[in-house]
């Protein structure tokens, strides 16, 4: 004989706003009396929910008699799931019992219509809420306040960004000489000499602009802390349902909400936090796509300095950022090699990036392509490399010595700043005469445009005058400066000012600089 089985859902928005609404659906569907729960915390709108799969599975081998939720829209709210749910409980001859809407007979025409309007009045509501959701972020979005999640090191008060001060951890190494005397104090007192979340976050900042790595900030994270982000070494490799335990724990386990200090899992998601707007003082919203993933980031909208009191990174340190980023995303093979030049060397011939190939005592570039179709096939020593390329340096530095600093690309961005300041103006005009909604629309996408051209304008004097500064000491004038850097020295170097270096038949033909 087939068990009776209760399906029990909430969705990660709903755990969210009510954690009791899971309890009392369980509790329930217990009261019932059943023999087993399939449970999930997922959208109803998903159909790859794991409970609701395994419950579909013991449907098909025979092993249920009787299936008990609360309501439809728990076992699903979609238009296709539903009629394949129908077909399976009346081909497999499964009752259905839905605490709040009944007893679901679908052998006859009167009961199957009654299942029907209430599915449809399921994907009703899923449709009503996420209006009310669109019309929620509308409303935020339109007062410039906090997102719905505020990322690690930071909370929301008042619908405000603000930094996570309250204190979560106190290192050994930081304790007072009197440290029993202070064991019944509180978590909150002020005589715990206690580290926050925003102070830790800070520290990864500095640290990854120190060490130019995402993995390597965790691991300093991981030894000085000692905490990590995933739980290891829990369950017994044959124990599927520990296992199975641990993941789901470890999936549910917030990484901003939690009290613990939880960090990264991996350096994609530091990297993922490194760019976040929110970070340098700014909101961005409309940032993921309507089907899941997220935007370009120069399509997102920008608010600009929503929290400017808040701020963990500088303009400053987050252009330098994204150029240590931007060098990493290049850099393929084993760390601690000539890495330096991967992403710099291309093939004269076909254009394709060259590949760093090494033996026991020199390291080589050659064309990735030279053995199925490409005849550059002679490679190139990477002393070679920094030879050419430190000549060319040496020459630049003393150049700009005797030449004007004046950079024609600067001068086309800001006259393209200076047009799109006339058309605002001449918008501005034209709404004092006719204020339509097209024109509003028009203004507002005009001033974004100008908002996101001063940045760039910015940046890209930031890193000019950067790159223009180190040129210009005097001892960039002596080559054997050039030759005395290590690998991080030049790594940092290159990547400012090298944008190309070709190579053909083991010579350099070219060394394209930045500036």
């Amino acid at each position: 004989m087939g068990k009776i089985c209760g399906y029990a859902r909430v969705s990660t928005h709903e755990q969210a706003f009510d954690h009791n609404a899971f309890k009392q659906q369980i509790h329930r569907i217990e009261q019932f009396g059943v023999d087993k729960i399939y449970q999930d915390i997922e959208s109803g709108a998903n159909p790859d929910r794991p409970g609701f799969n395994d419950l579909l599975s013991s449907v098909a081998q025979g092993e249920v008699d009787v299936i008990v939720a609360t309501r439809w829209d728990r076992l699903t709210r979609e238009p296709l799931v539903y009629y394949k749910i129908k077909e399976l409980l009346r081909s497999s001859n499964i009752k259905l019992t839905l605490l709040d809407q009944g007893e679901v007979d679908l052998n006859s025409a009167s009961g199957e219509l009654s299942a029907d309007l209430q599915a449809t009045i399921a994907q009703h509501e899923r449709r009503m809420l996420r209006e009310r959701i669109q019309r929620g972020f509308e409303y935020r979005r339109g007062n410039k306040v906090a997102w719905t999640r505020a990322p690690w090191g930071y909370v929301i008060e008042d619908d405000k960004y603000v930094l996570d001060t309250e204190p979560v951890i106190c290192l050994l190494q930081d304790r007072p000489q009197d440290y029993l005397a202070l064991y019944n104090e509180p978590n909150t007192s002020t005589k715990l000499i206690g580290i926050s979340k925003s102070q830790i976050a800070r520290e990864s900042v500095e640290v990854f602009l120190q060490l130019r790595r995402t993995r390597p900030v965790l691991t300093h994270l991981y030894l000085k802390y000692g905490v990590e982000r995933k739980k290891k070494g829990v369950a017994k490799s044959g124990d599927s349902e520990a296992q199975e335990i641990f993941k789901k724990s470890n999936k549910e386990t917030n990484l901003v909400l939690s009290k613990q200090v939880l960090f990264w899992a991996s350096g994609a998601n530091f990297k993922v936090w490194l760019e976040n707007p929110v970070l340098r003082g700014h909101t961005a919203y409309k940032k993921f796509q309507r089907k899941g993933g997220k935007k370009d980031p120069n399509s997102w909208e920008v608010h600009y300095d929503t929290h400017p009191d808040s701020r963990l990174i500088t303009d400053e340190e987050f252009q330098e950022i994204q150029a240590i980023l931007k060098s990493n995303s290049r850099m393929i093979g084993t760390p601690g090699l000539a890495f330096y030049l991967t992403g710099l060397v291309v093939c004269d011939e076909c254009g394709h990036k060259c590949v760093l190939k090494h033996s026991a005592d020199y390291r080589y570039y050659g064309c990735r392509n030279s053995t199925i179709g490409c005849s550059n096939r002679k490679c190139i020593r990477t002393e070679k490399l920094d030879e050419a390329i430190i000549h060319q340096l040496f020459h630049l530095a003393h150049e700009l010595s005797t030449r004007t600093n004046e950079c024609k690309e600067d001068l086309l961005e800001a006259s393209k700043l200076t047009l799109l300041k006339q058309q605002l103006e001449g918008l501005d005009k034209l709404l004092e005469i006719s204020p339509t909604p097209h024109l509003k629309q028009a203004k507002y996408g005009l001033i974004k445009e100008i908002e996101g051209q001063s940045l760039q304008v910015e940046q890209k004097k930031f890193v000019q005058e950067t790159a223009q500064q180190m040129i210009s000491r005097p001892e960039a004038k002596k080559k054997s400066f050039w030759y005395t850097l290590n690998l991080k020295e030049r790594e940092i170097i290159y990547d400012k000012f090298v944008s190309k270096v070709s190579i053909l038949n083991g010579e350099v033909v070219s060394v394209d600089l930045t500036i």
